[in-house]
């Protein structure tokens, strides 16, 4: 339901092109981490990618991420998308989530259609990676980091997305102290 086929395996097409990448999966996936992890030692990327499990501070999670990537065939909403939004992470999703329509009303994103074909799901994230890169040598990244914040808060449930703010804020500016 998540599209990690599609994911895990765009990953393998991005790898064989020559680019550095890992990838993470958060969440309780008990049984299906057996079927992806050998998913990916028959792709030959059982160091590339990463079983974090259930997370209980998924913002260091984030964190750690340049892309959030969630081609999911069907999701009721997709919070997880929000949350990587209000992180300042550029988002891939599938159609079949519900935060489809939002990430295509707020241009903020991409949507990809579902199931994800993986050579096409590897052009987005490969385009969106260089899309990235632009935004910092213009010196526009601030300036779309904080609109992914700002829509974020829009959709905010519970105050959540604030609380995740808050941390990541002590945590960026704990590290600038160290």
């Amino acid at each position: 339901i998540k599209g990690l086929n599609s994911t895990i395996a765009s990953l393998s097409i991005l790898i064989n092109k020559g680019l550095r990448a890992e990838l993470l999966i958060a969440g309780k996936n008990g049984s299906a981490v057996k079927k992806y992890l050998k998913l990916c030692q028959k792709m030959g990327l059982e160091n590339n990618v990463h079983f974090l499990g259930g997370v209980k501070d998924i913002e260091r999670s984030y964190a750690a991420a340049d892309i959030f990537v969630m081609p999911s065939l069907f999701e009721t909403f997709g919070i997880a998308a929000i949350e990587a939004l209000a992180c300042g992470l550029p988002v891939i999703v599938g159609r079949g989530a519900g935060v489809s329509s939002v990430i295509e009303q707020e241009k903020i994103g991409r949507v990809i259609d579902v199931p994800a074909n993986p050579v096409k799901l590897a052009e987005i994230i490969e385009e969106t990676a260089m899309c990235e890169k632009e935004l910092k040598v213009s010196g526009k990244f601030d300036e779309e980091w904080h609109r992914r914040i700002a829509i974020a808060l829009k959709y905010d449930r519970n105050n959540g997305i604030k609380k995740n703010l808050f941390v990541i804020d002590q945590i960026a500016n704990k590290d600038k102290s160290s």
